[in-house]
């Protein structure tokens, strides 16, 4: 019924423009229908109300009228009373009354015959047995209004159709009369818009995914750099020990063969000196020998001194070198650092794109708005047909609200679990690592209790303790770059997530802008047919969402996930600071 009325609105404007050319020798002007096609585009698509619905017959049923005239006349009769009609309004003697009574005979006598016109052209479009059907879908009452409107419209072309007058442009317009295909750009362009946002959302989507499992390969890798630099730490403690062990327990042998060497030398002595007594000769040959022996002794003493200055050099070489590698650890996690900010530069220009393309969407609904209210102060007739329209697309908005707000509500339920099994999960960590520090505690005193066993080693177990502190130092450097790492990516997070809400009070502002216009068309509703059923369901809208509506829904149910992962770390985050 929409569709019908929408083509006797423009039919009637096409023939009153070409009336105009034909009379007065004026040009067709593509523009003074521009927005007619815009009305009609937003009453509706075809193309999308054949996927809601498979047939429209059941929602606008029609009959085909009984009696029609205009295709009994022939070319030759249609030239002729044309001409005629040419004749009549070139003549200046016609006076003014008559001229706007004809005017105003033709355009009802044409609005009453086009109505039948479009309900056979109904017919022959959509279902051959489409009045059969439609004579069943309505009440009684709709049979006996049509029967008496057929037999009034047959009375009234009977009379009509004596005048020549009347029927000066029949031919033009049966010629003329096509089924305008309406379509809704408006409509297109929001659900493109649409798309792309739901696009541009699974982009991000998949950028944070891409961060999360980068974050996770970082953290894995920087577990199992700590994890095997502890492991070679142990190893080369324990390497050390050994050598330790080793040059300390030869250093006791030799000590003890000294020492024992120079017992027998002091018995000798001894012995040498109760034999002086009684040999005076050989009391030279003693001295000598004790001056040999002390020169030996301090050869001893000599060598021992080297090797430990040696050993001391040895060590001080390997703390250098520890201290290179760690200067190029430091530089390759300054590059991964500056990867980071690249990867995070990239998400603020994705961001600032879809800004741009939500601004120019936004400008071109702006401008069709103001099209649309231009031509419609032209257009009052398409009130009412707009206005059932505009209160089945609210059902549908409140129906689809919902069964939003039972989906979110079973997000949440979801989410409290598994924020439960994350603290869960965060609580036996922290277990993990406490007895990990505990293990780690008992280990460095047992070491200080081994050190204060051999005070010799007092020097080399202090620089041990010294570069455990070291690394430990920058162990917990790192672990707080990465924490700082981890809030700025939250952060970016949420900043997408604030423009995501943006993005929905604009839209929520812009139907908010359109729903004024509803209330214009409230005082026109009692002028309704009443003999039409008390509720029609929207040929446009399902009762069950489609499979795109409920991509979107899925599509946001997981962004509502990820920024609640990402609440959830923050806040243990700053628990655990």
């Amino acid at each position: 019924m929409v569709d019908s009325d929408s083509d006797n609105v423009a039919n009637l404007l096409k023939d009153i423009d070409n009336m105009d050319e034909e009379l007065f020798g004026r040009k067709k002007d593509a523009t003074s229908r521009k927005g007619l096609l815009n009305i009609d585009n937003l009453l509706g698509n075809p193309q999308k109300e054949k996927k809601h619905k498979k047939n429209i017959d059941d929602f606008f049923p029609t009959k085909k009228s009984t009696v029609s005239f205009m295709d009994e006349l022939s070319d030759g009769e249609f030239q002729q009373r044309e001409q005629t009609v040419f004749k009549k309004n070139k003549t200046p003697e016609h006076p003014s009354d008559i001229r706007d009574t004809t005017t105003i005979a033709t355009t009802d006598d044409y609005s009453t015959k086009l109505m039948n016109r479009t309900a056979s052209d109904m017919e022959k479009k959509f279902a051959p047995g489409f009045s059969r059907r439609g004579a069943s879908s309505w009440t009684g009452k709709a049979t006996i209004t049509e029967s008496k409107s057929s037999a009034g419209s047959k009375a009234d072309e009977s009379r009509r159709f004596n005048d020549s007058s009347q029927l000066e442009s029949t031919r033009s317009r049966k010629n003329r009369m096509t089924s305008s295909s309406p379509e809704l750009p408006g409509y297109d362009r929001m659900q493109w818009m649409e798309n792309e946002i739901n696009r541009l959302n699974r982009e991000i989507e998949s950028l944070k995914r891409k961060q999360t499992v980068q974050e996770e390969a970082l953290v894995e890798e920087w577990k199992q750099k700590v994890k095997r630099r502890e492991q070679q730490f142990e190893e080369e403690f324990a390497s050390l020990e050994e050598n330790h062990r080793k040059q300390m327990s030869r250093l006791k042998s030799e000590q003890e063969n000294v020492s024992q060497s120079i017992r027998n030398m002091f018995h000798s002595q001894i012995e040498t000196l109760i034999n002086g007594q009684k040999e005076s000769k050989n009391y030279e040959e003693m001295l000598r020998k004790m001056e040999e022996l002390i020169v030996k002794i301090s050869e001893v003493t000599i060598n021992l001194n080297k090797q430990v200055d040696k050993s001391n050099s040895d060590q001080s070489h390997y703390i250098s070198f520890r201290e290179q590698q760690l200067e190029i650890r430091e530089e390759r996690i300054k590059k991964e650092e500056e990867w980071m900010a690249n990867e995070k530069q990239h998400v603020i220009e994705l961001n600032l794109k879809l800004q741009s393309l939500y601004d120019n969407s936004e400008q071109n609904t702006l401008k069709e708005k103001w099209q649309v209210r231009e031509e419609r102060q032209k257009l009052n007739a398409e009130k009412e047909a707009f206005k059932s329209e505009q209160l089945q697309i609210l059902d549908a908005t409140e129906k689809q609200k919902i069964e939003i707000e039972a989906s979110k509500s079973n997000f949440l339920r979801e989410q409290h679990d598994l924020i439960m099994r994350v603290m869960a999960a965060k609580s036996s960590l922290e277990a993990e690592k406490s007895a990990f520090d505990a293990q780690r505690q008992q280990d460095v005193v047992r070491l200080k209790m081994e050190a204060e066993q051999l005070d010799h080693k007092l020097k080399e177990v202090q620089n041990a303790e010294d570069i455990l502190q070291n690394t430990q130092r920058i162990y917990e450097q790192k672990y707080q770059e990465l924490v700082a790492l981890e809030r700025a990516l939250i952060d970016e997070c949420f900043e997408l997530e604030r423009c995501r809400k943006q993005l929905e009070s604009i839209q929520n502002d812009v139907r908010r802008k359109r729903n004024p216009r509803n209330q214009q068309f409230q005082q026109v509703m009692p002028s309704l047919d009443t003999n039409g059923p008390d509720f029609i369901t929207d040929p446009y809208v399902e009762e069950k969402p489609n499979r795109r509506e409920k991509e979107t829904y899925h599509a946001i149910l997981k962004m509502h996930a990820g920024t609640l992962e990402s609440a959830t770390s923050q806040q243990s985050l700053n628990t655990q600071t």
